[in-house]
Order: C-alpha cells, then structure tokens, then sequence
C-alpha cells in the first residue's frame, strides 16, 4: 500500500518523489535484451540519475541547453530526461522512426549539442547528419557495441559522474529546475508543412500525469509493460505516472516482441497505438477462421453474447440466462484470448490516434476495454479520456480535472488548462494563431460534446470536405467504415470543392487471397510477390470492393455517398510521405501523388470501379472502368459521425 504522495512541481521533483515512494525496489525498470532480462532497483535509477547528471554538469551543460534523446523504449530513455530535468536542461524527444529529413530539422532548429540514441543505424544517421549542423553534435550511445568513433557510451558518463555522487549529494539538485522553466521541445510529425517545436514547461508535464492518476488509479503492484518510446508524448505521460505511484515498467523494443513479452510480464496496464489493438484482433480472427466449423460457430455465439451482457449492463439489468452464457462464454473463449495479454490487464490504454469501432466493440465483448483518449502534443498531451467505469461508446471520454473544453462556432473544439502549451520554439506567429488571448487552445480537430460532458471527435478540422453544393463531409467516419471490412487496410475518402464523394482504398495484401479466396502466386512461388496488380484486377476483389461501398454508402441514408473509388496496389507509407510517424494519413501528399488517378475518377459523370496500380497510372490514365451498382446514388453529403 502507497503513502499518500505529496504535490509535485517538477520533473526533477519527481526524482526525489521515487527515492520515497518506490524505496527498495528491486525491480523498479525492467527491459530483456538479447534474450536476458535485465533489472534496475530502485537504487540502481537513483544512482544513475545523479551519476549522469553530475557528468553533464562537468563536461559543460547548463540549464536551457537542449539534449536530444532518439531511442526506443528502453530504461535509458528516462535515466537520461530525469538527470537532464535536474541541471535543467532541455530534452529533444525523437521519434526512433524518424527518417533523415525530419530528425535533421529537429536537430537543427531545437540548437540541439548532446544527442542520446539506441541501435546502430541511429549512429549511422546522426553520423550523416553531422554535415549539415552548425555546431559539432556530441553522440552518446546507449550502447557500447553502437558507438561512435569517439567511443562515447551512457555508462562511461556514468562512470564519470559516480566518483563525485559522495562530495555532491543528490540533494544539491532540489529546486533547481522552476515549474514554469522550459522541460522539453516535443516536435510534431505535422501532417502539412515543416513540424513545429511545442514547448512544455515544468509544470505542463507534470500536472498532466497527475491528472491522469486521478483517473487510473495506479499503485505499486501494478506493472507497465511498454513498447512505444517515451518519444510519443502519452507514453511519457504515463510513464511518469507509473514512477509517481511506484509501479514498475517492462520496456519492450519493438512490436515484434510484445506478444512475448504481454505473456511473460502479465502486465496490468499497457498503453499501445490502435495498430496493435487492431493487429491483435485480426489475429484472433485468423486463429478462429483455422478453426473446425463447430468452433467458429461457438467463438462468434460467445462474442455475440458478451455484447448482449455489455449492453444489458448499461441498462442496469443482466437475466439469469445471460449470465450463464456470459460465465460459459468467458470460461471457453475469452479467458484465451486474456491469456495472450497476460491474464491481468486492468487498463489498456490507446493513444494516438482513433481505434476501428468494430475493434473496440470486440474487445468490450470479451471483456477487455480499451479506454481511448484525446489530446495533442500542445496539450502536454492528453485533455480527455475514458477510463473504468467511466467509459461512453464512440467518445474520448470525459476532460480531465482542471481540463476546460468547449466548441467554437464552427464546432472546432477549445481546450485551456494547465497543460496548455508554453508556445512553439522560436515561432511565435504560430503560436498566436494556436492559442488565444485567453489561453484557449485551437486544437483543429472538430467535435461535439454530450450533455454528460463525453466529446465525440468528427474530424480534422482541416481535413473536412466542403462539396460543390457547399455540404460539409467529415471523411473519417466514412474512411473507418471503409476500414472496418476484413480486407482493407487504409482507406482516404476525397470531395473537397468537387461535385461528389470518392474513396481511394488500400488491400490489407496479407490477408486478401485468403479472405477472398484469391489464388494470385509470383513467379518465383511466393504468395503474392510483385504481382499485386494481378490481384487487385481479380474479379473476387473488384465484387468486394463494389459491396463494401455499397454498404457504407447505405449506412449514410441520405447521408454523404461514395460515388466512385479505386483499389490501389500500393499501401501509402510513411516512406513515401503519405503517412505521419503517427500513423495519420497526410491527405496533401496523397492527393498531389495520386492527382491523375483521381483527376480521371472525376473526368466523366458516369460512377465507375477502377482498379489501379501506380506504375499503370503513370502509364496509361485511360483505364478500363466497369460499372458500379451505386450509379442511382446523389452526391448529398452532410457533416456525420
């Protein structure tokens, strides 16, 4: 049982905070490299911090100077941002995916002069990089098989630093760091334009962890486990949480480690982005469909009755009956599918972005919620959330204490609160258009909140459609259906300034010969291999697309109408450009690179299905087109969710 903690200020503050909450741990951090798990005690942390701290103070840092951390998720990451939070230096997250061009701008507009990195092609980058920094950039590897030619690694600091922890006590760092003093530059990944540098104080992060640890009560029995890196301004939040209340973290570097690493930890909170909520419900499918007939018919009876007793719980009355076969479905189904993440969780948490319904509707069936919230890197990051036994169907939930949320009139929604942002770094221009004289923050996402107080986002505020007859289309709603059939990975709806809807939609190229029982084979016997196009042309995938439109568009009544769509034979990428490290789709991009093929969607007003590969595109524009059975459909659209 935990001591009630007292108020904290800063980050720094939170060093001191873990010296007594969390004393004599033996496992406070946690992570398993090279198939050995590694441990860091309480103590362990501490001695870490202060070595490193002690060691930056010596080689010159100060407080406002800007460090750079481009690692994955691992117990390094945090050492490094607490000891620089002593000094009061500021860190620079980078996201571990970041490609050359966007951690290039980082590392110059932040003036960044240390960076810390992880694996070996991080080294091979910066190395790149260095040619086009000002100042000399000094790199630190976490490890010393990934080191640079200077040799410098993580544990030589520390080294450094240990000797002197006698002669300067931890204690001499106390109150250095101010609330209101700059802790770090979270860079966007920014869907247009170049990212902006949100600067948060002090007191930005640490009110938002402990706002959140009045929704998930956490304690010291509870363990994280975490995969995404503490870059990823949610993960960070609840890790700091975690260390606040003295629970440990499991660090997991990678997605393809998770499913090991759910099983061996048992975690009771996991935060994840709605990629591996998503992956892990299409695996259950996939075990399910190698099922005998009789198991399958039994899995989607079980489900069928988890979202029967869900519903009944809501309206406050679960039969007799009901609770027998939700007991039956519990002890033959989905106690299985608990095991594969451990058979502990308390809270799943999903950030950065919003989870398929048909996946969250799943997960509550079987009784694993997933609770989603809402916030931006600008809000330090999160303003609402759903949470256990406050949870509505299809919301972000509810803001947090402190949080202040309204619409403006164009339904933009307005966040003020003590997360808010201290402003962009070095560009002020945007941060008056980003926040009024009042605090109010423009969050450029478009909403609506219930009288209970439950927000429900609708859109990007800059991705809405404004069609010919002046009708405005939220196309997420719509792209989500798209997505919600068993074969499609991505999906992006276009109309804006046009006479009608049109959707652009990518295979998920994994699954689609076996859903759609299509038998495509490369040339060299491989699955598929590079004959997507012989796939997408296939008459199986053309009738599916057809009938996946056509039900969504059904869905919409007099609603908004997709009137013509292609399926591609490529996924858009982040390599490419049409996807942020967030995973949002970059509309722009994809339009300006897609611009033929949609140009020619709407080149004649009959409503026709193409199937398009991009090196077709290119060369030849004039497609075969079949005819779609949504010809009889208008081109009505209004804003939905």
């Amino acid at each position: 049982m935990t001591t009630q903690a007292p108020t904290l200020r800063t980050l720094a503050d939170l060093v001191f905070h873990i010296r007594d909450i969390s004393a004599g741990h033996p496992g406070l951090l946690t992570c398993r490299r090279q198939g050995r798990r590694e441990t860091l005690s309480t103590s362990d942390v501490l001695r870490a911090i202060h070595s490193l701290a002690l060691a930056l103070e010596a080689r010159g840092l100060e407080a406002g100077h800007r460090i750079a951390i481009f690692s994955e998720a691992r117990p390094e990451w945090h050492l490094v941002d607490l000891a620089c939070q002593l000094i009061g230096a500021v860190t620079v997250p980078i996201d571990p995916s970041a490609d050359r061009e966007l951690t290039g701008f980082i590392l110059r507009n932040s003036g960044c002069r240390w960076v810390f990195y992880g694996w070996g092609e991080k080294r091979d980058l910066l190395v790149m990089l260095q040619q086009g920094l000002t100042e000399p950039l000094r790199m630190v590897a976490f490890d010393a098989r990934h080191a640079a030619a200077d040799g410098l690694t993580i544990t030589l600091l520390m080294g450094e630093g240990a000797p002197r922890q006698g002669e300067v006590p931890l204690e001499r760092f106390r109150g250095k760091a101010q609330e209101d003093d700059l802790a770090t530059i979270l860079y966007t990944s920014g869907t247009t334009g170049d990212p902006k540098g949100v600067m948060l104080s002090q007191s930005n992060l640490i009110s938002n962890a402990l706002a959140c640890g009045k929704v998930f009560r956490l304690d010291s029995s509870d363990l994280a486990v975490t995969f995404l890196s503490p870059s990823h301004g949610f993960q960070r939040t609840i890790d700091h949480l975690c260390l606040y209340r003295g629970a440990a973290i499991h660090y997991v570097p990678s997605d393809e480690e998770m499913p090991a690493a759910l099983r061996q930890e048992q975690p009771s909170l996991l935060v994840a982005l709605p990629r591996i909520y998503e992956r892990a419900y299409r695996r259950t499918l996939e075990m399910i469909d190698d099922q005998a007939p009789w198991k399958q018919r039994f899995f989607h009876w079980a489900v069928a009755v988890g979202r029967r007793h869900l519903e009944a719980s809501r309206n406050g009355f679960i039969g007799p009956l009901l609770a027998i076969e939700r007991r039956l479905a519990e002890g033959l189904a989905f106690s299985s599918i608990k095991q594969r993440f451990g058979g502990r969780l308390r809270f799943a948490l999903c950030g950065g972005g919003p989870l398929p319904t048909e996946v969250s509707n799943f997960f509550d069936a079987v009784g694993l919620p997933i609770d989603q919230g809402y916030g931006l890197a600008e809000s330090s990051p999160v303003l609402t959330t759903n949470a256990p036994k406050r949870r509505r169907q299809g919301s972000v939930g509810k803001a947090l204490e402190e949080v202040e949320m309204r619409l403006a009139e164009d339904g933009e929604i307005l966040a003020r609160g003590p997360g808010v942002m201290m402003g962009y770094w070095e560009n002020p221009d945007a941060t008056a258009r980003t926040i009024d004289d009042s605090g109010w923050l423009r969050t450029g996402d478009v909403g609506r909140i219930d009288q209970s107080g439950y927000l429900f986002i609708t859109a990007r505020k800059q991705d809405l459609l404004v069609t010919h007859d002046g009708r405005s289309v939220a196309p997420r709603p719509l792209e989500d259906q798209l997505c919600g059939g068993e074969w499609v990975a991505q999906a992006m709806v276009i109309g804006d300034n046009r006479p009608y809807l049109v959707a652009l939609l990518v295979p998920d190229f994994d699954r689609l010969p076996q859903l759609l029982d299509v038998e495509v084979h490369s040339p060299e016997g491989g699955p598929i291999g590079g004959r997507r196009q012989e796939l997408v042309d296939s008459a199986p995938v053309q009738q599916a697309a057809a009938s996946l439109v056509a039900t969504v568009n059904a869905r919409q009544g007099d609603g908004p109408q997709i009137q013509r769509f292609l399926v591609l034979a490529e996924a858009f990428s982040t390599e490419n450009g049409e996807v942020s490290l967030s995973g949002e789709l970059r509309r722009p991009t994809i339009l300006q690179r897609w611009a033929p093929s949609i140009a020619d969607l709407y080149a004649t007003p009959e409503i026709t299905t193409e199937i398009v590969d991009p090196q077709v595109v290119a060369e030849d524009d004039d497609a075969a087109a079949t005819d779609s059975p949504n010809a009889d459909r208008s081109a009505e659209a209004r804003e939905d969710h």
